[in-house]
C-alpha cells in the first residue's frame, strides 16, 4: 500500500454501473469510485486523512452530471429561462456538498472535482464541438468561493480556466491531437492504396 488516496469519478462517456461495479473491492485499496451521483448524495464527500487519521481536506467527488439529474434538482419556479437550469443546478449541487462538508468536517480545505465544459476553456483538435445536454459552457462562478481548488475533466488540453490558478483542466494523459493526426494520415494512406 502506498498510502495514496485515489478518487475516480465518471465522465460523460463512462458507464455508471460499470465504474461502480468494483467500488467495494477498490475501497480496500484506498480507491474511491463515484461513477454517477450516488443514492446517498453526500457519498460524494470524501475526507482525506493524514497519518494521525485527522481530516486535512475534503474532496467533492462530483461525476458528470446527467441532464435528468440536473433538471430534477432545481424547482421550476426558480427558472426564468430553460437555459438557466443547468448552471443553476450545477451551482446548487456544489453548494449542497459545501454546506454538508462544513457541517461534518469544519474549515478544512475543499477540493472539487467535476466533469463539465467551462466557458473560456480552450478545446483541442481532438474534441468536436461540445454540447453536453444544453451545456454550451458553464461560467466559473458556478464553483462556490469556499472551494480551494477545482480539478476538472472533459477538455483534453491542460489549462487554467479564466486565468484562475485554482480552477484547472488536467488534460488527457494521452496527447489526443497527435492520435487524431495519425488517424487522418492513415485514413489518407489507406484511401490512396485503394485507389492505386
Amino acid at each position: 500500500m502506498t498510502g495514496v488516496k485515489t478518487i475516480i469519478t465518471g465522465g460523460n462517456h463512462d458507464s455508471v454501473s460499470l465504474l461502480n461495479a468494483p467500488a467495494t473491492l477498490l475501497t480496500s485499496l484506498n480507491i474511491s469510485v463515484i461513477g454517477g451521483v450516488p443514492e446517498d448524495f453526500y457519498n460524494q464527500l470524501i475526507p482525506i486523512e493524514n497519518k494521525n487519521k485527522e481530516t486535512v481536506a475534503v474532496v467533492l467527488a462530483v461525476p458528470f452530471l446527467r441532464d435528468h439529474e440536473l433538471r430534477a434538482s432545481v424547482a421550476a419556479d426558480q427558472i426564468e429561462d430553460k437555459m438557466d437550469v443547468i448552471p443553476l443546478a450545477i451551482r446548487r449541487h456544489y453548494d449542497l456538498l459545501v454546506v454538508d462538508a462544513r457541517l461534518r468536517y469544519g474549515q478544512v480545505p475543499l477540493i472539487a472535482m467535476g466533469h463539465l465544459f467551462m466557458r473560456g476553456a480552450l478545446t483541442s483538435e481532438s474534441e468536436r464541438e461540445i454540447h453536453v445536454g444544453n451545456l454550451m459552457g458553464i461560467d466559473s462562478q458556478c464553483i462556490p468561493e469556499q472551494i480551494s481548488y477545482t480539478a476538472l475533466g472533459h477538455i483534453h488540453k491542460p489549462q487554467k480556466v479564466d486565468k484562475n490558478e485554482f480552477i484547472r483542466y488536467s488534460g488527457s494523459p494521452i496527447y489526443l491531437d497527435f492520435l487524431n493526426q495519425c488517424m487522418k494520415k492513415w485514413s489518407c494512406v489507406l484511401s490512396c492504396l485503394k485507389i492505386g
